[in-house]
Formats: structure tokens, sequence, C-alpha cells
């Protein structure tokens, strides 16, 4: 769970400077 953990961070936080990218970015590497 940590690995998901690490990886799902700076996912967020790398497409979240755009704001609609961190949803879609997120959402693909969720599903």
């Amino acid at each position: 769970m940590r690995l998901q953990f690490l990886w799902y961070i700076p996912n967020e936080a790398r497409p979240g400077l755009r704001g609609d990218g961190a949803v879609a970015g997120h959402n693909s590497l969720a599903t």
C-alpha cells in the first residue's frame, strides 16, 4: 500500500499545477 501512496502523491502534485490535468492524470492511473 505504501508504493501506491508514494506514486499517487507525486502524481497528483505534478498535474495539480494545471488543475484540470490533476483529475485526468489521477483518474488514468487509478483506473
